[in-house]
């Protein structure tokens, strides 16, 4: 795995070497990502979304919240997409997986 804690703890601050990024359009339906091919993943959204992290996952309201604008670090399979679904509006989840 490439991640990494800025000053060393698990307390400190979550860093990865960026590679590939994905842009998922949120929608009314749930959308799913092509496959983050990396251990670790940045998901950071444009509007409050709902996502699921899996081999097919289905992101449903009740699926855990991403709020706006609020970037989260995700352990993950290589194999792994990220489905999204929005909570009240159309916007974009931008994917980073780490390098």
């Amino acid at each position: 795995m490439r991640a990494a804690y800025l000053g060393g703890s698990p307390t400190a601050l979550p860093a990865i070497s960026p590679g590939a990024t994905f842009a998922v359009e949120i929608g009314a339906i749930s959308v799913q990502s092509p496959a983050v091919n990396s251990e670790v993943a940045r998901l950071v959204a444009t509007v409050d979304c709902h996502v699921a992290i899996g081999a097919d996952p289905v992101a449903s309201a009740a699926a855990m919240l991403l709020p706006a604008g609020v970037p989260e670090y995700f352990t993950c399979r290589d194999t792994d997409k990220i489905a999204v679904i929005q909570e009240a509006g159309p916007g974009t989840l931008y994917i980073t997986a780490a390098a």
